[in-house]
């Protein structure tokens, strides 16, 4: 133990009354002497013994026969390269009255976190067991002369223990360089392992759980394997439209990599939203990083002012000037972000035309029971896009709106579509039900892979329909058809 200036302590002199100490030496010594601050009134009941305790707090007690109750604190402080000022506990016991020689033992262990980054500033970090072991607030602790601290958490103790970094701590950029946080925690078993919580300092947090049992040993170090910090998740409810850019700030709008918003979006609030989540390499770059949207409690209402909305949208790259209309998901409006899974507003009537195009990372989209109309090419380009599950409220889709989705294996076609038109064109999809309400299919699975293919007899119109699907083995073509222009062409 290093001693710091003015460290405190609580010695119990031979009786029951909870004396205040400061350290008289300078920081960094491992020994010294304490010079006597205030004492409880009263007299006490005679000990055994000295005890003592780190640190001092004025609820430190001891009964009689040298059972000591202290409070391990919730919150600790970041300190480089250790535990911060005041975490760590420790007590002593003397042999008897006469011997005045304190020699601290570490009540607990230390857990040790290495995380590293890119441009990101810890400000917290909070561990929580995954079966809700105390490990924080009132303990008792029984210790005597030479021996080693036993400790028992109380009924009243807390679950969590809050690591708090201050101003923030930049985390190194590689695992080679990552930078170590200590929290220190009562010998404990997580018998499920645990969870740590990380705040960034834009107020995103992120979350790490372990699953095995871990045990964390009184004066032991648990160290823990180097991991990436990354999709912080940040909520914000916007009251009133437009003021999303003020509530994230300047300076966390480029540090959050997921976003929940409530309440009322307009076209503003949908370019800030633009700006944080980036664009797509290969098209051109800003600097955000957000990649997960929850916006499925939020309401796009009516906004007429022309916002500016991107450079180099459109060819010949003019600037875009955007309206917002109520509960649609407007021309653009999410197209080439870096986006990696979206949840659409729950009362969203359309996705409008474009709206999706070449979002290359987009995994993930959740549209809403109550969808009526997909517009053309809102997906177009969407090449990570592995399935879609479209409501069956939808009964259109614009022309080309899943075409050169690259990886889209698995989709479904709503009862009530009466036309395809390059709906699927350049995708991977195996199979697909065409549902009896369809008509017309234009080049709708031109490229794909079907083996066998189910035609609804009401069809009329195969033009181009299946060109390309050099898989397609089996066929059986509708008495109805009076259009198969290229239907087949390879």
């Amino acid at each position: 133990m290093r001693w710091t200036v003015d460290d405190r302590i609580s010695i119990f002199n031979g009786n029951t009354l909870n004396r205040e100490y400061k350290f008289t030496g300078e920081t960094g010594d491992n020994g010294g002497t304490f010079s006597l601050v205030n004492t409880e009134f009263g007299t006490g009941n005679d000990l055994a013994c000295h005890y003592a305790i780190y640190p001092y707090y004025s609820n430190n007690r001891i009964s009689e026969n040298g059972m000591m109750t202290v409070t391990l604190p919730t919150i600790q402080h970041y300190a480089e390269n250790s535990f911060g000022l005041g975490a760590n506990t420790m007590v002593a016991a003397t042999k008897n009255t006469d011997d005045t020689f304190l020699a601290f033992k570490n009540v607990g262990g230390y857990l040790k976190l290495a995380l590293y980054g890119a441009d990101v500033t810890v400000k917290s970090i909070t561990l929580k067991g995954n079966n809700g072991e105390k490990i924080a607030g009132k303990a008792t602790i029984s210790h005597t002369f030479g021996g080693t601290p036993s400790v028992t958490m109380t009924e009243e103790a807390t679950d969590e223990i809050t690591l708090d970094c201050g101003a923030g701590v930049t985390v190194g950029s590689t695992a080679e360089t990552a930078t170590d946080f200590w929290i220190v925690v009562p010998p404990t078993t997580f018998t499920g392992g645990f969870c740590i919580t990380i705040t960034n300092s834009a107020g995103g947090q992120m979350a790490k759980k372990t699953t095995k049992s871990v045990t964390i040993k009184r004066n032991g170090i648990q160290p823990m394997t180097a991991f990436e910090l990354k999709n912080f998740s940040a909520s914000f409810h916007v009251e009133t439209a437009g003021t999303l850019a003020s509530l994230v700030g300047d300076a966390n709008k480029y540090l959050i990599t997921s976003m929940k918003v409530t309440g009322n979006l307009n076209a503003a609030d949908i370019v800030t939203i633009r700006d944080m989540a980036g664009s797509n390499p290969g098209l051109y770059t800003t600097e955000g990083i957000l990649t997960h949207l929850d916006i499925s409690n939020a309401t796009i209402v009516n906004d007429l002012v022309n916002t500016y909305l991107d450079p180099n949208l459109k060819p010949g790259g003019e600037t875009y000037s955007y309206n917002t209309y109520d509960n649609i998901v407007g021309p653009l409006m999410f197209a080439r972000t870096k986006l990696e899974s979206i949840l659409l507003p729950s009362n969203t009537t359309e996705v409008d035309d474009y709206a999706f195009d070449d979002c290359v990372s987009l995994t993930s989209v959740s549209l809403p029971n109550g969808l009526t109309r997909i517009g053309k090419r809102a997906f177009e380009g969407c090449t990570s896009l592995p399935l879609i599950v479209i409501p069956s409220t939808v009964n259109s889709l614009g022309s080309e709106v899943f075409w050169r989705c690259s990886n889209l294996e698995q989709a479904n076609i709503p009862d009530g579509i009466t036309e395809l038109h390059r709906t699927f064109c350049d995708c991977a999809l195996s199979s697909v039900t065409i549902p009896s309400s369809v008509t017309s299919i234009v080049s709708a699975f031109a490229g794909n892979k079907f083996s066998e293919v189910s035609l609804p007899a009401n069809v009329t119109n195969l033009k181009g329909a299946f060109s390309g699907c050099t898989n397609l083995s089996s066929i059986t073509i509708p008495n109805k058809v009076e259009n198969m222009h290229s239907t087949f062409s390879i």
